[in-house]
């Protein structure tokens, strides 16, 4: 029996070197045996692309709520509603890096943690995804989330661990239950339970879990029931504890007719970023996805998906990417608002993976010609691989300039840190910046965890070599944590008096320069008045101290603080204006 195994195996080894190139190639193909290996060279220069790409950036949007507002161990810390989710083990990550690296190091561990993330979620949905169609097939959609630009939020930035913490977990409980035994069922069902403990994605998995267990048949469904029955029973509990103990329900169950909505528009914008339809700006950067194309394709895939229902050649499998599918923009529905849009990038790496895993049950098991496999692996290249990256390049550029501006403010609290007040709020110093800022609300709370954990700002001369916006948010925090502000001189102020002035005259849109710890009286010579503004790392002078009408003379008083860098005010109006020193500082108008 041994030497008929041989020599079987001597025949097909032989048959395989006889074949002709074309037909060995097929055969190769539709094998699959280098679709691994190619995933993972894919994943190995993905994790470059996305560690050089995001080196300049720092923790971004929420994820500096973390460290303001959850830094403790208690129940609240760890359980209160995170946008309105459970987000208990990525707040648990974040604590324990700030814990072992310090405020000010902690990013570069989250970012690794991030990126082999990024690399696993792509792992498990080609191990899932392969058993349902060729592993080529499997190969193109597992590569391009590695870089999916439209989902830029998860995908350039490591704000993507917490969603992303909740996919890979879910798609882990998912290759488990294909492996059918009691061990990978404990398994599955302790992978759902992190995953819903994780972020609310993970509850399309826990019915994706549930429609494979339904699919088993016979005794098995309700056997295997606690397989996502007992997971969801946890998810349960903590929704209604956060139902009492935080008053306030984001779902509206009216929009529930919403859902053919979200479900068509959600498919069309996964569609388009796909498919690499990104508009372009003026100056050729990518800012949006185009959706509309995108929309004709998803009624055709639903239509598509109707036949062969209607048909009875749907694959069984494919009810579990379907159900998930469903239920996941379903989801969505119910939370939409004019701030939560089914075609908001947030929502777009899960909607790839549920479609991904949706229409790999529909896909040919056997190979297509060698032209088709030529036609795929361009269009692929060119048309979804070649415009996410680039979309995804200018988002890391993106949102490495709103991670600075952010650390800018910070770095202006602890320069000030000798006389700002412990309730002062920076977000208020800087309005026209909010929509990109990520202040605390207090600087005192601020200000304690860096002493404890140590400070993500900038140094003066790292600073210094940010951009102009990020300056111009140091410049604004800085004028209100001092409280830099023309004040006028009364009869009664104690400030000197005008007529001992000595100041030069400067014609308004000149330039003054002072020092920290200086006095500076300005008087306007005419009564048209004059407004000062202020710069002292901005290219220009932008920060409005206030304005002084009718001639009358007015003091600004500027504080040291741990900065070393003058100021520079700058005048504006139609007036000349007498600028001085008071005997405890120096002025000196710039040429």
């Amino acid at each position: 029996m041994v030497s008929g195994l041989l020599s079987s195996r001597r025949a097909s080894g032989w048959a395989r070197r006889t074949l002709r190139p074309r037909d060995w190639l097929t055969a190769e193909l539709e094998a699959g045996r280098y679709a691994l290996p190619a995933l993972l060279a894919a994943m190995a220069c993905a994790a470059i692309y996305l560690f050089l790409v995001t080196r300049h950036a720092g923790f971004y949007q929420d994820e500096w709520n973390f460290f303001y507002y959850r830094r403790g161990f208690s129940a609240d810390d760890f359980f209160q509603p995170y946008v309105d989710n459970l987000a208990a083990i990525p707040i648990l990550i974040y604590q324990m890096a700030i814990k072992a690296f310090g405020f000010g190091q902690a990013h570069l561990p989250i970012r690794l943690l991030w990126v082999g993330t990024v690399l696993t979620c792509s792992l498990l949905l080609f191990l899932y995804l392969r058993r349902r169609t060729l592993p080529w097939f499997a190969f193109f959609p597992s590569c391009l989330l590695l870089v999916f630009g439209a989902a830029w939020t998860d995908q350039a930035t490591s704000l993507g661990l917490v969603r992303l913490s909740a996919v890979v977990a879910g798609l882990g409980a998912l290759v488990a239950l294909d492996l059918r035994s009691l061990r990978a069922d404990l398994c599955a069902s302790a992978l759902l339970a992190v995953a819903l403990v994780s972020f609310s994605p993970a509850l399309p998995f826990v019915v994706g879990a549930s429609t494979t267990v339904a699919l088993r048949g016979g005794p098995e469904v309700w056997r295997r029931a606690w397989i996502w029955a007992a997971p969801m029973m946890i998810y349960l509990a903590w929704l209604l504890w956060a139902h009492l103990a935080y008053p306030g329900d984001p779902i509206e169950l009216a929009n529930v007719t919403q859902a053919p909505r979200a479900l068509l528009e959600g498919n069309a914008t996964v569609l388009a970023g796909i498919g690499g339809r990104y508009l372009t700006n003026d100056a050729g950067r990518i800012y949006e996805l185009d959706h509309d194309p995108g929309i004709p394709i998803a009624l055709l895939l639903a239509g598509w998906i109707a036949l062969l229902a209607l048909r009875r050649r749907l694959p069984r499998e494919a009810l579990v990417g379907l159900s998930m599918l469903v239920a996941y923009w379903l989801i969505i529905a119910l939370v939409i608002s004019p701030a939560r849009q089914p075609t908001a990038d947030r929502y777009l790496y899960v909607g790839a993976v549920l479609l991904a895993i949706t229409l790999a049950p529909l896909l040919p098991r056997r190979s297509p010609p060698l032209i088709a496999w030529l036609v795929i692996a361009v269009t692929f290249v060119a048309f979804s691989l070649a415009p996410n990256i680039r979309a995804l390049s200018q988002s890391a550029e993106n949102v490495e300039l709103s991670t600075d501006e952010t650390r800018a403010g910070l770095t202006a609290m602890e320069l000030a840190r000798e006389t700002v007040p412990a309730g002062f709020s920076a977000s208020a110093a800087v309005p026209e910046f909010r929509g990109g800022l990520y202040l605390p609300s207090t600087a005192g709370a601020y200000l304690a965890t860096v002493d404890r954990y140590g400070s993500p700002g900038f140094s003066e001369d790292q600073l210094l070599q940010r951009d102009n916006d990020a300056r111009s948010v140091a410049d604004a925090v800085l004028v209100g944590a001092l409280d830099l502000r023309l004040r006028v001189v009364s009869a009664s102020s104690t400030d000197a008096s005008p007529r001992e002035c000595r100041g030069r005259h400067v014609e308004t849109g000149g330039l003054v320069t002072a020092a920290p710890g200086t006095r500076i009286m300005v008087i306007p010579e005419t009564a048209t008045g004059v407004q000062v503004t202020a710069a002292r790392f901005a290219d220009t002078p932008a920060v409005n101290l206030g304005q002084v009408d009718d001639a009358r003379p007015a003091v600004l008083r500027i504080p040291r603080d741990r900065a070393t860098r003058a100021w520079r005010l700058g005048l504006v109006g139609s007036a000349i204006v007498r600028v001085c020193a008071q005997p405890t500082g120096s002025a000196q108008a710039a040429p």
